[in-house]
């Protein structure tokens, strides 16, 4: 018609979203592609790579997700996502890209949270002593050097997420480094963005939001200087974090200034509440507008929907603490997403040292998952750990707040 223009119609998608069923960790996969061939370019991602201590279903679950990829013939993974830099979100992520390379599929991006020396201090002293090793130790380096891991993997580029009231002040170096081995690998590409930046590709009728919450200056500043004061090390200096984790001396004089600093600041077990504080959160979704429509698929090894609506992934967040759930609250509500999703996966394994019935009131789900660890031989649903991270009490306060439908992958045959 002459002088008037009519709206395209909106891509028809089709979005697979799978949370695995991994125990104590975490590993969710989403496939997107479009109905028609060749309308838009496919996006995959994976949120957390990890598990504890038994990662035997976490290995099935990546035989399964490459499969799914291969099955629908893509050749990249464009993202993959680390909540935090803790064992049970990250130590599969080497067996995750020798899977896909096996099968030809390169990988794109690596996300992760950016972090102070303090921060990746408190990380490093959640691992066994002197377990260099360990994946999760390999991603609390320096920046530089972690995009030189990150190479060695064979991503194509990294992305650092920072809290927007924070600070760069250790940039990832341009120039190959010595990995200690004879080899050197040239560091990827890194860039720095914003907490609240969608980091998805153009291409795609998608957005992946990412957000990270600020850990108060007073509290890691006043770490770092009471470290100083007592070891004469800076945390800022890498060579230096690696000495403060390095014995059991220094250990123990880093337990005794946490333990001071969490009185003062009550934080109960300081060091494990800020590591969880730094988590990711993701809200993916699609830009269209969407039919209303949660479709779950049977498998012995996943929560899976096509679902549209947005998937709200939340890592370790310590909810239930007063000033994390307003920075967490305020922070969505400053990057303006819609409040109903179709899932949320609960923070911290669904235990209650990250349960805040508040965020089931600003997201509107209808769907819960909870992935936690069960004790091997029980039937009585017991935590693998401690009755910190006893879901049960979480489970039962969701269950009086309304029609909610709760998803427990557990590892229990």
């Amino acid at each position: 018609m002459s002088g008037s223009s009519l709206a395209a119609a909106p891509t028809a998608i089709n979005a697979k979203r799978v949370q695995y069923r991994v125990g104590h960790g975490g590993f969710h996969a989403s496939i997107v592609r479009p109905i028609k061939t060749g309308d838009f370019a496919p996006l995959s991602y994976v949120y957390d790579v990890g598990a504890s201590p038994d990662v035997s279903l976490l290995g099935s679950a990546i035989g399964e997700f490459v499969y799914e990829m291969t099955s629908a013939s893509l050749l990249t993974l464009d993202f993959v996502v680390i909540s935090h830099v803790d064992e049970d979100h990250v130590n599969r992520l080497p067996a995750l890209i020798s899977a896909l390379k096996r099968a030809n599929i390169s990988v794109g991006t690596l996300v992760l949270p950016w972090l102070g020396g303090a921060s990746k201090l408190l990380g490093l002293m959640r691992l066994r002593d002197k377990d260099t090793t360990a994946i999760a130790a390999q991603l609390l380096q320096s920046d530089s050097a972690v995009t030189q891991f990150a190479a060695s993997l064979g991503f194509r580029d990294v992305t650092f997420v920072k809290a927007s009231s924070g600070t760069i002040d250790d940039s990832p170096a341009p120039d190959p480094i010595p990995d200690g081995t004879g080899a050197n690998h040239v560091p990827v590409p890194a860039r720095v963005v914003d907490s609240g930046t969608d980091v998805a590709p153009a291409h795609a009728p998608w957005e992946m939001l990412v957000a990270q919450l600020a850990v108060p200056a007073a509290i890691l500043d006043g770490l770092a200087a009471e470290i100083t004061k007592a070891t004469g090390l800076d945390v800022e200096n890498e060579a230096d974090r690696r000495k403060l984790v390095d014995t059991s001396k220094t250990r123990a004089q880093l337990r005794e200034i946490l333990e001071v600093l969490g009185r003062t600041h009550d934080l109960a077990r300081p060091g494990v509440t800020l590591t969880n504080w730094s988590s990711i959160s993701l809200h993916s979704t699609s830009t269209n507008p969407y039919a209303r429509h949660t479709v779950p698929e049977a498998s012995a090894l996943s929560f899976s929907v096509n679902c549209e609506h947005a998937w709200l992934h939340t890592g370790d967040l310590p909810l239930h603490l007063d000033d994390v759930w307003q920075e967490f609250e305020s922070e969505w509500d400053r990057i303006g997403v819609a409040h109903e999703v179709c899932t949320v996966t609960a923070p911290h394994h669904g235990s209650q040292h990250g349960h805040n019935i508040n965020l089931y009131t600003r997201f509107v789900t209808s769907a819960v998952v909870f992935t936690f660890g069960l004790t091997v031989g029980t039937q009585r649903g017991v935590p693998k750990w401690s009755k910190l991270l006893d879901p049960k009490p979480v489970m039962r306060h969701l269950r009086l707040h309304g029609a909610l439908k709760l998803r427990l992958l557990n590892n229990r045959p």
